[in-house]
């Protein structure tokens, strides 16, 4: 119901009013969301960015989940 993903967030006040917004609407109108419809939660252990250059010297790092936080690590590309 917000459908304005790859947009540019200019003002997240905004965002927050119509999240609250379409929530209300769907507790009023239960019906409004497909029962077939499913949410997956992905929580990573790692995640990986690639940066290409015209060089070839690209730029990778890796993050790991370490406890409560992430390390940050730069990888050979």
């Amino acid at each position: 119901m917000l459908g304005r993903q790859s947009r540019y967030l200019t003002d997240p006040d905004a965002r927050d009013r119509a999240l609250r917004d379409s929530l209300a609407r769907i507790e009023a109108e239960p019906g409004l969301v497909d029962p077939g419809w499913t949410l997956y939660t992905v929580r990573p252990d790692v995640v990986e960015f690639w940066q290409a250059a015209a060089t070839r010297v690209h730029v990778r790092l890796r993050y790991e989940k370490e406890g409560t936080g992430w390390q940050r690590r730069q990888l050979w590309s």
